[in-house]
């Protein structure tokens, strides 16, 4: 582990992220109590393969491949109230024996900072076996991420560190991970969030897209990019790649009217034996239609009134961003 990633992951120093992956509005700070914090006490309840609502962020600063920036005006950072250094320790080492003793080693996740100074910035994690095996951020490899693991082992390295730094931890209440992390850096506040995870129980996640060889569009408009981007990942399999296409620009993905993480439906429909990759993939190989709004959808047959279609479609809209894949009324 770089100093650098100890720097932007532990002392929360995002000021080192590059200028290229920085939010062009300053986020307003903030002082507040955080609403979600919660003691490791409740943390430590029934393991359940949980997953955290929220989205998007993050990067380093001496390494070539950076977090980039996701888009929204600015908001204010929330800090939330400081907790003592005896009480940071006694509820790391709570939680750290809870999730070293549910021993997970197959994993993804997806990690988020926001800083005054930076913004907002995400990367997406894989952890096999225990060691991280990729990370990316807007489709980017990162050079390297921590695992899990090693967040929680760094962590009190940080607390011994002399100055201003970690101020507040939330744990999740099911995986008892650290799920948020507070703190100042002269005097600035910077926090990091895990948001979404991911746990792994059989490493040859079923995919029926597996062996699809479509090619990719030839054009270099936004719309035949994601296009291109996403045909690629249903055929690879690639779920860290679809959930960086779902978290990128400033509209919801939509996989199932009833909410809901887009991904994880995904994910749990091919696991149940749906075959929605592969649909995916071969809607993606053919032409779209154009909306009047700039839209494109697969297959054509949606944008055609008479024809009243409503089983699966994809949407892309003109600025590149996938909007849905859906069936339905």
């Amino acid at each position: 582990m770089t100093r650098a990633w100890r720097k932007v992951l532990i002392s929360l120093v995002l000021a080192t992220l590059l200028a290229s992956a920085c939010s062009s509005d300053p986020t307003e700070v903030v002082s507040a109590e955080d609403p979600d914090s919660q003691s490791v006490g409740e943390s430590a309840q029934a393991i359940s393969s949980s997953d955290s609502d929220e989205d998007d962020a993050m990067d380093e600063g001496d390494s070539d491949a950076m977090f980039d920036s996701v888009g929204g005006d600015s908001a204010p950072i929330l800090l939330g109230e400081a907790m003592d250094t005896a009480t940071l320790r006694a509820e790391h080492a709570q939680a750290a024996a809870i999730w070293f003793q549910n021993g997970l080693k197959n994993y993804d996740y997806s990690i988020r900072a926001t800083s005054a100074e930076n913004g907002i910035q995400v990367a997406h994690v894989e952890v096999r076996a225990g060691a991280v095996t990729r990370s990316i951020s807007a489709s980017e490899e990162l050079d390297e991420a921590p695992s899990i693991d090693e967040l929680f082992e760094m962590i009190p390295e940080e607390l011994d560190r002399e100055g201003e730094s970690i101020q507040s931890v939330t744990y999740d209440q099911g995986l008892s991970y650290p799920r948020r992390i507070a703190g100042l850096e002269n005097g600035d506040p910077l926090i990091l969030e895990i948001y979404r995870i991911h746990v792994i129980d059989n490493v040859d996640e079923p995919c029926s897209a597996d062996g699809l060889t479509y090619p990719s569009p030839t054009a270099t408009n936004p719309i035949s990019t994601t296009q291109g981007r996403l045909l690629e990942a249903v055929q690879a399999c690639d779920y860290l790649e679809l959930i960086a296409l779902a978290d990128e620009g400033e509209n919801e993905l939509t996989t199932s009217f009833g909410g809901g993480d887009p991904i994880e439906f995904l994910r749990e429909a091919e696991s149940n034996g749906e075959d929605f990759l592969g649909i995916m993939a071969e809607l993606l190989s053919t032409d779209p239609a154009i909306t009047d709004d700039g839209m494109a959808v697969w297959p054509e047959a949606f944008a055609d009134p008479d024809l009243e279609y409503l089983d699966w479609r994809v949407g892309i809209n003109a600025e590149g961003e996938w909007l849905f894949f859906v069936r339905g009324d």
